[in-house]
């Protein structure tokens, strides 16, 4: 049984963008497993890493893992910024560019993207569940693929 949610109370369906406030939380519970990623601030927690699909990055995670997540996803599209060198994964919902960010937790990746308000995390802001792939042998596996990755930010 799985079932993802904001705050444990609203059930959180594919492609359907739910109001999200700083201080809200996404539940993923997978059989007895239940952890609470908060988007905005730091999580502490080896039953999962969380990132965003951007190369380089904070958590020092190789691009060749974040390549790997982002193509589970064929409707994300690669960018390079070429002043920067940067690389993110990212799509177009409601005419927004979204980077994605994913949680990787019971050997299944979670996608989730964050549609911004008027104010970037204010009252408007809503996020929206993209996908859940399973994670296959020899590619991210739950938190035990990047063990130094216990502490994560899911925006970072």
């Amino acid at each position: 049984m799985m079932e993802i949610s904001i705050n444990g109370k609203s059930i959180l369906e594919l492609n359907q963008p739910q109001a999200f406030h700083r201080e809200d939380f996404v539940c993923i519970k997978i059989h007895d497993t239940v952890e609470h990623i908060y988007i905005y601030r730091e999580n502490r927690s080896e039953k999962f890493v969380a990132f965003g699909l951007t190369y380089p990055n904070h958590k020092g995670i190789p691009l060749k893992e974040i390549e790997s997540v982002a193509n589970k996803l064929r409707f994300l599209k690669k960018h390079i910024y070429h002043k920067t060198g940067y690389i993110s994964y990212r799509t177009e919902i409601a005419d927004v560019m979204v980077t994605p960010f994913v949680v990787v937790m019971c050997k299944y990746v979670f996608y989730f993207g964050v549609l911004p308000g008027d104010n970037s995390r204010g009252p408007e802001t809503m996020i929206v569940l993209l996908g859940v792939r399973k994670c296959e042998e020899g590619t991210t596996s739950g938190a035990v693929g990047i063990p130094s990755l216990s502490t994560s930010s899911a925006t970072e």
